[in-house]
């Protein structure tokens, strides 16, 4: 277990508000990475059965802006398909402030839908 996403991370436990997860910076870090985004239940349910349970019933339908995405990130990753911003130039202009995420943050995530680094 590890409060940070890392090149070893398999799966992302979400706590869900209204069925949804909430879109932070590891929640996409897994969508981009094909990870498994699944909800707490998943680890109560693989407590109560005493080996992990199957992801699928688990799995994150989406967020308040999109529905499909952790399953979409994981079929992009299952077909080895080109990370999701692979070939695209970035540049920004201005400040970055809040509620959007650090300059680090975007930073973390547009390296990581650049190239395979994780």
């Amino acid at each position: 277990m590890s409060k940070s996403f890392t090149n070893s991370t398999t799966h992302v436990v979400c706590d869900l508000q209204h069925g949804l997860a909430r879109r932070t910076i590891k929640y996409l870090q897994g969508i981009l990475a094909g990870k498994w985004i699944v909800s707490f239940q998943w680890i109560e349910a693989s407590q109560k059965a005493g080996y992990w349970v199957e992801e699928g019933p688990y799995e994150v339908a989406g967020d308040v802006n999109r529905r499909d995405g952790p399953a979409r990130g994981r079929e992009r990753a299952k077909q080895h398909s080109p990370p999701l911003f692979h070939g695209w130039s970035f540049m920004f202009h201005g400040d970055i402030s809040l509620p959007s995420p650090s300059w680090d943050d975007f930073q973390t995530l547009l390296t990581q839908g650049i190239s395979l680094l994780m």
